[in-house]
This record gives structure tokens, sequence and C-alpha cells, in this order.
């Protein structure tokens, strides 16, 4: 598919924008009104908007750092995220920090935007799997090589929409149906997330940049893990006592 949706007096529109654009409004719309009776709309909203911005610093200064460092050289290549190349643990990275530093000024607890948040970022997930699909982004392995040389590969973006964005969203949303009630929505997104991207990567075709023999996606993958494992014990301890 091409990825210009449409084209406004000689601007291009990308498949790309419009899916960012799509989940924060979606996103934005549900986190305030699940938070409003707790704390000022206005307030929300701005604090996500500042951390829609951090996602995207960080989703794209990740990719390049990782993948395309030369980029690094050229600001146009590098602020050019129409074009694709965004780095998930980078946008989460940058846009959890601004976030932090938001709902610190306007006295929000973070642990709620967390909460609430991860039960609608697989939205934004689902969107940002079929930008890079339309995008023709993340090529599977191969899977079957026949006698005519027709190659078919893992459709692992497909993998990626189900299992992250729609499986994702009803596991953590119905999560409490499923006796995960222990749990909070922040940690088990961490871990489920951690979990899928461990296992998709697995399926991609082989990286430029790699860290042994796993994915830089497998690596933070791990880390995210461990982190919300130890956040939970953490918790479950404080209730204990």
């Amino acid at each position: 598919m091409d990825p210009v949706a449409f084209t406004v007096f000689s601007i291009k529109v990308h498949w790309y924008g419009i899916a960012y654009f799509t989940s924060f409004l979606i996103v934005n719309y549900l986190t305030i009104r699940r938070l409003s009776y707790i704390y000022s709309a206005k307030h929300i909203e701005k604090a996500l908007s500042f951390a829609f911005l951090g996602m995207i610093i960080g989703g794209r200064l990740g990719y390049i750092m990782l993948y395309e460092p030369s980029k690094l050289l050229n600001v146009m290549e590098a602020i050019a995220i129409w074009n694709g190349g965004m780095a998930a643990y980078g946008g989460f990275i940058g846009g959890i920090s601004f976030l932090y530093f938001k709902s610190k000024l306007y006295k929000i607890k973070i642990i709620d935007m967390l909460n609430t948040l991860a039960c609608y970022m697989p939205i934004a997930l689902f969107f940002g799997r079929v930008a890079n699909w339309i995008n023709n982004e993340i090529p599977g392995k191969v899977l079957y090589d026949n006698a005519q040389n027709i190659i078919f590969h893992h459709p692992v973006i497909l993998y990626s929409i189900l299992f992250e964005g729609v499986i994702l969203y009803f596991l953590i949303n119905f999560k409490n149906n499923l006796r995960l009630n222990s749990i909070t929505e922040s940690n088990l997104f961490f871990i489920s997330y951690g979990v899928i991207r461990l296992v998709l990567d697995y399926f991609r075709a082989v990286e430029s940049s790699m860290f042994y023999c796993l994915t830089y996606g497998q690596v933070f993958s791990i880390m995210m893990i461990i982190f919300a494992v130890i956040m939970h014990h953490y918790k479950s301890k404080l209730s204990t006592d």
C-alpha cells in the first residue's frame, strides 16, 4: 500500500501520522473519562500531550541510535518519522519520563496514570502496527520456500497486530475475570508485552543490529519483564506487611 493516505495542497498526509493522531485522540479521551473524577481533565490532557511528545521523541531517537545512527548527522532524516522507524521501547521510556515530570507538576499520581494508560495502550499499539504493515515494515523470517522459488515469510506484523493489540487489550481490561486481580494493570502490561515481544521477535527477519543472538527488542523485553516482576513482588510484600 501507499504510505501516503492523501495529499492536501501539496502536503502529504501519511498513514503513520493518521495512526498516531488517532491513537492519541482515543487514548486521551478514554483516560480523561476514567480519571476526571479524581483529577482535573485539563491537567490530565496536558500531561498526556506532553507524554505523547516524549513518546515520539523517544521512539524516534531510540530507533536511530540502535539501527541507523548515521541519521543523527542529518536533522531532516532524523525527524522524518513519516518514513517509518520508531522503537517501541524508546517510546515507552520517553513517554513515561515526560509523563512523570508533568504528572508531578499537576500533583497527579503517576501510578494512576500508568495503570489507566496500560488499559488503553494496546489500542495505540494496534494502530501503530497497522501503520507498520502499510509501510511494509518489520519483515518476517522465511516460513516456506517451495520448488518454484516462491518464498513465504512469517506475517510477523499480523502476529503483532493480533497479540500486541487485540489479545493484550482483552487480557488487561478483563484481568479480574481471569483471576489476575492481584497484579496492577501497568505491571500486567509490562510483563505481557515483554513476553509477546520476546516471542514474536524470534519470527522477525534477522536485524542488522543485534545483541549477540538477541534483537534489541528482546533485550529490552527481558529487562522490562524483570522490572515488572520486581515491582509486583515489592507491591505484594507491602500489602502483606
